[in-house]
């Protein structure tokens, strides 16, 4: 009984979270993307240095055409 109430209460947390990064990305006009289940393509993120995608914070996601779709932490 307390480990289903431990698993419920994490559950909350992680959709209320989810909920507020939506309205973050609402706020500031970006796209929502649940990352859990992005398939992130390796090559493209080790065309940047690491130390560089740590300080910026961000993580590639896609390239077309010259032009790089990333996800970041913060989009303030």
């Amino acid at each position: 009984m307390i480990n289903k109430t431990k698993k419920e209460k994490v559950e909350n947390i992680l959709l209320n979270e989810e909920k507020e990064t939506k309205k973050l990305a609402d706020r500031y006009r970006v796209p929502y993307i649940d990352l859990s289940s992005y398939s992130f393509n390796r090559e493209l993120i080790q065309a940047f240095p690491v130390d560089f995608i740590y300080r910026s914070n961000f993580i590639p996601l896609e390239e077309n055409e010259n032009i790089v779709k990333i996800a970041i932490a913060d989009p303030s």
